[in-house]
């Protein structure tokens, strides 16, 4: 019995696949591939939405805690011109302001020795910052634009840890928190839109017109809240 059970083992260890059955199997997995990667691409441009939305969100609330704590105007720069194209839209970094005198712009000071450059994950941009809530598909045919002063600019960024050539940069896009943890600026909400999208050196494209979200930052609070999306 034992020699029996030790033949049909040899037996079943010497069956090998053919080639004809090898190229089946990868073929078939080839189509499951092909078939599931529009999905999977998908899903992770999604994550990335809110991967993005999530780690600003953390950031405009690092900037307002550091305001409060330290009696200072405080600012998160997200640029969207003036800068090299990697930094444009996808950005942003915390830095000291001083006002200017004048409504909405201000004065760059000094950088946060703790703080580094962001940037959103690949795919993503920050669409725009208004002070109402994106509104879909119109805000990406142009018809629905940010208002003039619906953010503050800054003035006078040191960026030559990017390049010797940006000594001094102006009209930086931002949030500027006040000393007492509002945002400073016109009235009413701010939003920050975050969605799906890439920057091909001239334009922002939107690659999915369904897929945004919108951070807000309460006009009588400065508190940051995630998510007011699709």
């Amino acid at each position: 019995m034992s020699s029996e059970n030790t033949c049909v083992k040899a037996g079943m260890a010497q069956k090998n696949f053919t080639l004809v059955e090898i190229l089946a199997v990868m073929a078939l997995m080839g189509i499951l591939l092909f078939i599931a990667l529009p999905s999977f691409e998908k899903l992770v441009k999604g994550g990335g939405v809110s991967i993005a939305a999530r780690n600003l969100t953390g950031k405009l609330g690092v900037a307002r805690g550091y305001a409060i704590n330290n009696r200072q105007y405080v600012a998160l720069l997200m640029p969207d011109g003036n800068l090299p194209n990697d930094y444009l839209f996808r950005s942003y970094k915390i830095c000291v302001v001083t006002t200017t005198g004048t409504a909405n712009v201000f004065n760059f000071s000094r950088w946060l020795t703790s703080e580094n450059w962001g940037f959103l994950p690949t795919g993503t941009a920050i669409k725009h910052i208004n002070t109402v809530a994106h509104s879909g598909s119109a805000d990406d045919t142009g018809t629905f634009l940010p208002s003039a002063f619906a953010y503050e600019q800054v003035d006078g960024v040191k960026l030559t840890e990017i390049s010797s050539l940006y000594t001094s940069v102006d009209n930086v896009r931002a949030i500027v928190f006040r000393p007492n943890g509002k945002i400073a600026g016109p009235s009413g909400d701010r939003y920050v839109a975050v969605s799906e999208a890439t920057y091909n050196g001239t334009t922002l494209l939107s690659t999915n017109l369904k897929d945004w979200i919108d951070i807000k930052i309460d006009q009588f609070t400065g508190r940051v809240n995630y998510g007011i999306d699709q």
